[in-house]
């Protein structure tokens, strides 16, 4: 999911949305000046955030697998980059997405298989919608 070219659309259902990155505040800094961001980033070089929410690490096996490298080739080709790994991250780490509410309650999760894997947008729009709808 392309957070950043859909941002408003989360604005719209009164969503917030926030970024972890496993890159080092220095090194993030730098990152986002050449990538701003509408939203928060956060530096979880440790990982914590990362082991609090469960998420695995891939091998390097799986990352070479011939489908995942078919789907960064599919996503160069309609425009998507692939980000460099910047010293310190570890390119085997899988994320995920997750919806939590202001109470700290996790309501949906979605944890990548591989890197090129992530919620469709719709999926997650429409629960939010769901959610938000008056009763």
């Amino acid at each position: 999911m392309k957070v950043k070219q859909s941002y408003e659309e989360f604005t719209k259902r009164r969503a917030q949305v926030i970024a972890i990155a496993m890159t080092a505040p220095p090194l993030m800094t730098v990152w986002l000046k050449e990538n701003p961001l509408p939203f928060p980033i956060f530096s979880d070089p440790e990982l914590k955030a990362y082991r609090a929410f469960g998420l695995q690490k891939t091998s390097l096996l799986k990352l070479l697998n011939p489908l995942v490298i078919g789907r960064y080739v599919k996503q160069i080709f309609e425009g998507g980059k692939i980000r460099r790994i910047l010293p310190g991250e570890d390119p085997l780490q899988l994320g995920g997405d997750f919806l939590v509410t202001q109470a700290k309650t996790l309501i949906a999760s979605w944890t990548s298989s591989d890197p090129t894997r992530q919620p469709e947008l719709f999926t997650i729009l429409s629960l939010l919608d769901q959610l938000t709808k008056p009763e």
